[in-house]
């Protein structure tokens, strides 16, 4: 299904992608939006990477089929690698947070996740 979501070919287009492939409700549509190395954080201060984890966490955000709206806070990108600050909510839940999220043009000229931070601003949870 991935296939009938084109990926983006500017940064400013990534908000775009991620909400159309996140409101398909379809986890595997979101496959394509990361690099092979690419992090997710799943709780301040603590990570995953590959596809199979990142999946898993993704999973738990989209198995509540709930809508996914985000407005884009900040936008910085700089050559190949762009930063994005993005509010966001579920809606009808409260579950929310800003986002900080890395994106890279890879040689493809499509731009993918590299670090996929959903809690950005919240404070690092202690060890």
């Amino acid at each position: 299904m991935a296939s009938s979501f084109p990926l983006p070919t500017s940064a400013e287009d990534i908000p775009d992608a991620l909400l159309a492939r996140f409101n398909s409700g379809d986890v595997d549509a979101m496959e394509d939006l990361y690099a092979p190395e690419a992090v997710f954080v799943t709780n301040p201060g603590t990570t995953v990477s590959g596809w199979p984890a990142i999946r898993e966490q993704l999973a738990v955000f989209l198995e509540r089929k709930l809508p996914m709206n985000c407005e884009v806070r900040h936008a910085f990108v700089a050559g190949e690698v762009a930063m994005f600050a993005l509010d966001w909510r579920l809606e009808g839940s409260d579950v929310s947070g800003v986002s900080t999220d890395i994106v890279r043009r890879g040689a493809d000229g499509r731009w993918r996740f590299v670090i996929d931070n959903p809690f950005g601003t919240a404070a690092r949870e202690p060890a």
